[in-house]
């Protein structure tokens, strides 16, 4: 599956991978011994729903493999690892760093990006291949273009890709072209949600085997629409301190319910489950259950949705202080803790990764405790999660080694 990407995008060229160096981080882990155990964590991907990351690291981890590199490209999602030199794209082994696969292409590569299990490469002219992330096998292959072919976006049976002005549905099985529309088309919990900015602007569901419209309803500026169940959310930005957020049949577009909410600023609607929205939009945020059409409860802060052991949970951000409920209870399930101020964790099955300068925290997610901290090689280098372990970059030799650290 996916992980909505925070995805890494960084200059490297891969050599031969060499061991590990004699320097080494200093790790530490808090006073408490043994550590509590971990429990099952999964990520919210507004596409695809929930998805398990990469194990998580359960001690601090050590230098398991460096590749010196000096130019390229490599993205890291979902614990894969995915790099581009010149005219060739490998998938690297997370445990080894060294090539599960190796594929041609036949364009020196710019870009590349991954997403549900699908890779995409693109050359400067936007000539495109997307290959399959387990074998390395090739899906589709597009022109050049005027326009990124990237992002990408997956449902089980369908990648859509940008060419030109439109956005043309790829079968993922065959890769022949199923339909393409001339609007916005994007993937909300499974669903085909179309968005027609060109007046008269409007929101419709999409058929995903022709691409045509199940229904058209207006759409206000600055609005948003999400799936959530057999319910479609769709948001609208009101004058004054005052939004609204109204639930419409899928099916149908018949409308269920309509609600006030905080003012959240060019808002996203996420499904938590098949009841549960989750409405946020600048500091703001309001839960809201879609089959009653009521708020269950709003907040501020920065929010990030986790799912522990199978129940939904909010992480809530206000500066260092970090908070922790049940999706649809506002009361903390616990003490407020404090925790690296960071816009961007990464999260892996049990613990999340909390970057602050050079200094890596991993917390558990079901009680805010901090399960171990380390020192980067190098400050503000990007870190992933990969299985049982992260992979970074050491920048202080030009483009850098590409690091992994295991557990």
């Amino acid at each position: 599956m996916t992980r909505s990407l925070p995805l890494v995008l960084v200059l490297v060229t891969l050599t031969a991978c060499s061991a590990p160096s004699a320097r080494s981080t200093e790790s530490t882990v808090p006073p408490s011994n043994p550590l509590p155990a971990v429990a099952k964590t999964e990520v919210l991907h507004r596409q695809t729903g929930w998805t398990t990351p990469p194990a998580g690291v359960l001690h601090a981890p050590k230098e398991a493999w460096r590749t010196p590199v000096t130019s390229g490209l490599f993205v890291v999602a979902d614990g894969a690892i995915v790099t581009a030199a010149g005219t060739e794209v490998r998938r690297l082994d997370p445990a080894t760093g060294k090539p599960l696969w190796a594929v041609p292409v036949a364009f020196v590569v710019t870009m590349v990006s991954e997403l549900d299990g699908v890779v995409v490469v693109e050359a400067a002219d936007h000539a495109a291949v997307a290959l399959d992330l387990a074998g390395g096998r090739e899906l589709w292959r597009g022109l050049p273009d005027a326009k990124s072919a990237a992002p990408i976006q997956t449902t089980r049976d369908l990648m859509l890709v940008s060419r030109g002005d439109d956005q043309v549905a790829i079968d993922r099985a065959t890769g022949a072209e199923r339909w393409r529309t001339a609007d916005s088309a994007r993937v909300s919990a499974g669903r085909l949600v179309r968005q027609h900015v060109v007046d008269p602007s409007t929101w419709s569901v999409l058929d995903p085997a022709t691409g045509k419209p199940l229904w058209t309803l207006p759409r206000e500026r600055f609005s948003d629409a999400g799936a959530v169940g057999d319910v479609l959310v769709i948001t609208q930005d009101e004058t004054g301190s005052v939004d609204s957020a109204a639930g419409h049949d899928i099916a149908t577009g018949e409308k269920r319910w309509q609600v006030r909410l905080p003012p959240v600023e060019r808002a996203e609607v996420s499904a938590l489950d098949e009841d549960t929205a989750l409405i946020t939009g600048g500091s703001a945020f309001a839960v809201v259950d879609v089959r009653a059409g009521k708020v269950l409860w709003q907040d501020t802060g920065l929010v990030t949705p986790v799912r522990v052991d199978g129940e939904a949970r909010l992480v809530v951000r206000r500066g260092e202080s970090v908070t922790l409920h049940r999706a649809r209870e506002q009361a903390p399930m616990v003490p407020p803790a404090s925790l690296p101020e960071v816009n961007s964790p990464d999260h892996a099955d049990g613990v999340v990764y909390l970057q602050d300068f050079d200094v890596l925290t991993a917390y558990r997610p079901q009680d805010l405790g901090v399960q171990w901290t380390m020192a980067l090689p190098a400050p503000w280098a990007d870190v992933q999660a990969i299985p049982n372990g992260i992979v970074t970059q050491d920048t202080r030799s030009g483009a850098g080694d590409l690091i992994a650290y295991q557990g």
